[in-house]
């Protein structure tokens, strides 16, 4: 991606906003569907959020390679989506679900969304915080 500018990386990070927003909505209508036993609106909800998470998956990947271009991942350990491991110059790709070196967290991919999730609360809030959600969700 050659010219990226930090406007593409703001753009993506609105595109993601805007892309989970519309993720909640789809929710909430998925569960009043449900409620009212209507399982031809659950059902399109479920065909809805699929082409969503598609979409996330290319924000995701697109995230990485932004973030290359840019210079943030320089002689960082990351980890990134398969597909574009060889997009990301400069980084030290890792295998792992979810990677922290310094002000860098990446995780591999939407699968890896809890391991993510409680990396963050560990770095902002503290382990034993992530410790507590990832015992209440009954994770691992």
């Amino acid at each position: 991606m050659a010219g990226t500018s930090w406007q593409d990386y703001l753009k993506l990070l609105r595109d993601l906003s805007h892309t989970l927003e519309q993720l909640t909505q789809v929710e909430r209508e998925k569960n009043d569907a449900a409620s009212r036993g209507d399982l031809a609106g659950v059902e399109a909800c479920m065909k809805r959020e699929q082409v969503l998470s598609l979409t996330l998956r290319g924000c995701d990947q697109k995230r990485d390679s932004v973030l290359s271009d840019l210079g943030l991942l320089k002689g960082k350990r990351v980890t990134c989506y398969p597909s574009v491991e060889t997009d990301i110059q400069g980084a030290v790709i890792m295998k792992a679900p979810v990677v922290s070196d310094g002000n860098i967290i990446t995780s591999r991919g939407a699968g890896t969304a809890i391991d993510f999730a409680l990396e963050l609360i560990a770095v902002l809030v503290g382990k034993e915080r992530a410790l507590s959600v990832a015992e209440s969700i009954v994770y691992r």
